[in-house]
């Protein structure tokens, strides 16, 4: 083992204040956030030095074979990708809500061609096609 060892009841204390800390209807919602945190912190304790030196190996074969220049213009294009795939996500559960009648997600998404530069009356026509399905 390596580190700090915390005891599973100090884990456990740590559990009850938050929860009682929470109002009583969010404590199952709170209590699900605690544990999945718990796991991400505990897969990372354990494995994170062996991910850390998988990501720096793999580093350096990329700047060893593409060169710096090159390993940054893949980097930022990785990343590029991500922040794409991530905004076309988030685009198509708007649209979903959108047919499926939200007026919330219906009025949002006009305020955004608004604030983009388009009329209130062309928003609303593009929205009102995403909402038709035409």
């Amino acid at each position: 083992m390596h580190g700090l060892e915390i005891p599973a009841i100090f884990v456990l204390l740590i559990l009850i204040v938050i929860l009682l800390c929470v109002p009583q209807r969010q404590r199952a919602t709170a209590a699900k956030e605690y544990v999945s945190v718990a796991a991400l912190l505990l897969f990372f304790h354990r494995f994170g030095e062996d991910i850390i030196a998988v990501i720096v190996m793999a580093g350096a074969f990329c700047v060893g074979h593409l060169g710096k220049t090159g390993s940054l213009c893949s980097a930022c294009l990785l990343v590029f990708i991500g922040f794409v795939v991530w905004a076309a996500k988030k685009d198509f559960r708007e649209n979903r809500e959108i047919r499926g009648g939200s007026v919330s997600a219906f009025n949002a998404r006009v305020e955004t061609y608004v604030r983009a530069g388009r009329t209130r009356e062309k928003a609303i026509e593009i929205t009102t096609r995403i909402r038709d399905g035409k």
